[in-house]
């Protein structure tokens, strides 16, 4: 395989990387994220950018939805300057809007389903599954994730693995843990905010993070609070970052109208290039 041309941006601790030029082999494509992966262990994601042929388009190495790649995606196409554009992304059924505002915040609306009770589904109680189009996660509540976050340490590898153990046995135990792309968002309360700690299963593309920030994850968390509150919801979500992503659900009626994230991008932007050897 050539070269690849790529760059990374970092949406709220979510650092991602953008190749440049769509590329349609899945082996492919799991192949310059590897290598990709290798160079960079900062890295948690990587997707492929491209606008020669109509909208911009964003496609992820597991064919996934993520929403801090679409809003790097947005920042990138826009040169990180303010506007709105139509963009593609893998895993939606169709194209959604995404931009960066006055703020200069990075935004993205998330491909979620209408009916507000097909999003939602309460497995017991604190748990809660959580469906979009492209990705899937559980939601697990304060009071039900104080076992799995007692002494976790962010820093620590072994406890993050330890965490992303519980999260696929969880996942198992619900018949999820095979599916392409799911999560676990595990839930506190801190500093009258919101944390989650996302530990995000990308089967597809072989990985398996516990990850700095999680935008569908934000939005996983938000739909399930919109569920139980059956009214619209805006709020916080704290990342392991320590930096924030704003969510809000619009809801009337019953049905969803929207939901969008918002945050901080960070990056050079510098090109880089990686080898890829078959």
């Amino acid at each position: 395989m050539p070269g690849y041309r790529y760059k990374i941006l970092d949406p709220s601790g979510n650092v991602t990387a953008l190749v440049i030029g769509l590329v349609h082999d899945a082996d492919a494509r799991r192949a310059i994220q590897d290598a990709i992966l290798a160079k960079h262990p900062d890295v948690e994601q990587v997707g492929f950018v491209n606008a020669a042929f109509g909208a911009p388009q964003l496609f992820m190495t597991g064919g996934e939805f993520c929403g801090n790649a679409a809003r790097a995606a947005a920042w990138h196409y826009l040169d990180g300057m303010r506007g709105e554009i139509q963009i593609w992304v893998s895993g939606a059924g169709e194209e959604i809007r995404a931009g960066v505002n006055k703020a200069g915040m990075a935004w993205t609306s998330a491909p979620v389903r209408s009916d507000l009770m097909g999003n939602v589904r309460r497995i017991v109680e604190g748990i809660y599954f959580v469906k979009m189009d492209g990705m899937c996660h559980f939601v697990v509540a304060q009071r039900q994730s104080e076992e799995y976050l007692k002494g976790l340490d962010a820093d620590s590898e072994e406890d993050k693995e330890r965490l992303k153990d519980a999260a696929r046995k969880l996942m198992d135990r619900h018949g999820l843990g095979e599916r392409p792309a799911c999560g676990v968002v595990f839930c506190e309360s801190v500093l009258d905010m919101v944390k989650i700690h996302p530990c995000v299963f990308i089967n597809s593309a072989g990985t398996a993070f516990y990850e700095m920030a999680c935008g569908s994850g934000s939005v996983a968390v938000g739909l399930a609070s919109a569920y139980l509150r059956g009214q619209s919801v805006a709020l916080p979500v704290l990342q392991p970052s320590d930096k924030v992503i704003d969510m809000s659900i619009t809801v009337e009626g019953g049905r969803v109208l929207g939901a969008v994230i918002s945050g901080e991008v960070a990056g050079s932007g510098e090109i880089l290039e990686v080898e890829v050897h078959a």
